[in-house]
């Protein structure tokens, strides 16, 4: 139920507040160990608790005692030859192997919520696609306003930002239902054509009409929805700030992140059919190294990129096998 709502609902009631809850614990990691190794910790410490929930979650001594004697039947069979007895001790010892996968499946669904939402924070934090706003540097906010609005929009910037002037906070995107209204009524007003031909007069009044005809179409869905920009100039201080567009009753919350040392935030949000439709932060590119996350053949000339799941899977893997070793676990 928790995932559902997580992942269905508006990101205001329960994504955003989990997110951030995640931040709190989870970041720290990022800022002490580097991006690698907090990934790598964060999939060692996963692959502890599955193992750990298959220890101690089950019915540790009768799936291990299950699982000797189903070794020792299958041993004790395959010195037989072909057979019902054989067959008998086979089947005696083929249902071990169903309930030891299933009881490897218990410690999933007790830690399913975490073990889901830790994996949309690291890829919602941790991939180097996801930036920035370095103290100081330029940003941009864009917005998608529905096309048949018609009152202001007004940007709310976070305090310590300067908005540069030729993007001014009030903005208005261009009246074109209003326009293409009026040149329908010049359209309707036709100039005398009482000295021309009567065909040329039947072939301008055919063309005028055709044109009103396609105009009226067009008047007669919604307006393409128009987009409005904000250029920002980040403070100095690093943080989180909330940029606030404002459209009549309407408001969209942008979280903007700034520093390095900070967890990038979702860069879009999502508004509705009508007002606002959608906003979204823009960051300054960076180049296509930093979009790199951890090459580690780099030393021997092979420029490949092994990425945060490729880390996380190098950590959770090994660590898994060994818990299980040590723990014991069928």
């Amino acid at each position: 139920a928790y995932l559902l709502a997580f992942f269905l609902l508006p990101a205001p009631y329960l994504r955003d507040p989990t997110m951030r809850l995640l931040d709190m614990l989870l970041w720290p990691l990022v800022t002490n160990l580097g991006r690698v190794g907090a990934v790598a910790a964060i999939g060692a410490g996963l692959a502890l608790v599955t193992m750990l929930g298959q220890r101690f979650f089950n019915d540790h001594h009768r799936l291990v005692a299950a699982r000797q004697r189903a070794k020792h039947l299958q041993k004790e069979a395959a010195k037989l030859p072909a057979g019902p007895r054989q067959t008998a001790m086979l089947a005696l010892a083929k249902p071990v192997q169903m309930r030891t996968t299933m009881a490897a499946f218990v410690p999933l669904a007790v830690f399913l919520g975490p073990l889901v939402l830790t994996f949309v924070w690291l890829g919602e934090r941790v991939d180097p696609a996801l930036t920035t706003a370095l103290p100081g540097e330029r940003l941009s906010i864009l917005a998608t306003v529905d096309g048949d609005h018609t009152n202001p929009i007004v940007l709310q910037a976070p305090p310590g930002f300067i908005v540069d002037k030729n993007t001014p906070k009030t903005q208005s995107i261009p009246p074109v239902r209003m326009a293409l209204m009026e040149l329908r009524s010049q359209w309707t007003t036709l100039n005398d054509l009482s000295e021309l031909p009567w065909e040329l007069q039947d072939a301008a009044m055919a063309a005028v009409q055709a044109k009103i005809a396609d105009l009226d179409a067009f008047l007669a869905t919604s307006m393409p929805p128009q987009k409005l920009a904000w250029t920002l100039m980040a403070p100095a201080e690093s943080g989180i700030y909330t940029a606030t567009l404002h459209a009549g009753e309407q408001t969209l919350s942008l979280r903007i992140a700034v520093g390095r040392d900070t967890p990038p935030q979702t860069a879009m949000v999502t508004g509705g059919a009508q007002g606002l439709v959608d906003a979204k932060v823009n960051y300054a590119q960076r180049s296509i190294k930093s979009r790199l996350f951890w090459q580690p053949l780099q030393p021997v000339g092979i420029d490949w990129d092994l990425g945060w799941l490729g880390v996380y899977l190098v950590a959770y893997v090994p660590v898994m096998f060994l818990a299980k070793a040590i723990l014991r676990v069928p």
